[in-house]
């Protein structure tokens, strides 16, 4: 993780969007904002109108598909309406504020004053370079703002938001390796952590790579004593009823296993997250961290764990963990932190 010491600017999100609205108005065309995942867009609003309301285009791009963080805070702290959210690179685009995602913005041929990437929002969906590629290609004329978990354009200004609007740290991954093999059983502490969360009426989502873990997890999780409360579910991505999603978030005490790792949940409360098989190429740092940023603790009470179960450590996880460290280094030393 790459936080420049010469440039690094942090703060809370009101003196952050000042900064960013002075950035704006200069000459560097580069801006890289380090945060964690699915924090506000409210430090974007300030800069995003100035431009809009100037008559200058803008390019917001983003893998949100609905309740879309931005267009919620335009509408609570403007009247500003002329915006469009571009589901066919088709459609009309004289509008001053253009939101798309991704693969939409890699086929938009206009030109705009600023574009900004928020790689914040949703659960990632490319790679560091494939986001720095789209915009070198194609808008490379542009002011850029990338809004992401680590800086993309290195020798760029940092700006660092190591905080969300409630000023908790984010969640460190426990890394615990085994020997055992996880398509026929679990360690005894990963008993343990199961049976705690039930215990205390929590939940467990429990991540695997495939379909074929799915149905081998669920098949010996099953037999443990957890079963007795019929609480225990999968969900395999692209096949699996939505009732199932639906009956596992109305259960106060309840596990489900599931390879769907990208859309199934949004904010998590009285929740604890476990994958297994963690060194699997499938999963990779930004997932992690992202993971552990959806678990949002009750005031006053225990927050959750995300446990990586792994047969061996990688460098992907050790990643996530010093990424989530580094957050909460910056939020403590800069007096961000309310514990």
């Amino acid at each position: 993780m790459y936080f420049s010491k010469k440039t690094r600017i942090s703060g809370d999100r009101d003196k952050i969007s000042n900064c960013i609205l002075n950035w704006s108005i200069g000459d560097e065309n580069i801006l890289n904002i380090i945060s964690l995942p699915y924090n506000s867009s409210y430090i974007l609003v300030k800069t995003i109108l100035r431009y809009v309301y100037n008559n200058k285009k803008v390019l917001y791009i983003t893998e949100e598909e609905y309740n879309i963080d931005l267009i919620l805070n335009i509408k609570k702290y403007s009247k500003f309406r002329n915006y469009s959210y571009i589901r066919d690179v088709n459609m009309d685009l004289e509008n001053n504020l253009i939101i798309c995602n991704h693969k939409k913005a890699s086929n938009i041929k206009n030109n705009f004053h600023l574009v900004i990437y928020d790689d914040v929002n949703s659960f990632p969906k490319y790679s560091n370079e494939e986001i720095k590629q789209l915009i070198m290609k194609k808008f490379n004329k542009s002011k850029c703002i990338i809004y992401s978990i680590e800086s993309i354009f290195k020798n760029k200004m940092d700006i660092i938001l190591p905080i969300k609007e409630d000023k908790k740290p984010i969640i460190e991954p426990r890394i615990i390796t085994t020997r055992i093999d996880m398509n026929r059983d679990i360690p005894f502490l990963i008993y343990d952590y199961i049976n705690f969360s039930i215990k205390f009426n929590r939940k467990v989502i429990i991540y695997v790579p495939d379909e074929i873990k799915v149905k081998n997890v669920f098949a010996y999780i099953n037999k443990y004593p957890f079963r007795k409360e019929k609480n225990v579910y999968y969900y395999i991505k692209d096949k699996s009823n939505e009732k199932v999603i639906t009956n596992f978030t109305k259960i106060k005490k309840a596990i489900i296993i599931t390879n769907e790792f990208h859309y199934l949940f949004s904010y998590l409360t009285d929740t604890d997250i476990m994958v297994y098989f963690a060194d699997d190429e499938k999963f990779n740092y930004k997932e992690f961290v992202y993971l552990c940023s959806k678990i949002k603790g009750n005031e006053g009470k225990y927050r959750g764990e995300v446990i990586l179960l792994a047969y061996q450590e990688t460098k992907q996880m050790e990643e996530a963990k010093i990424i989530t460290r580094n957050f909460n280094k910056e939020a403590w030393e800069t007096g961000l932190l309310k514990i």
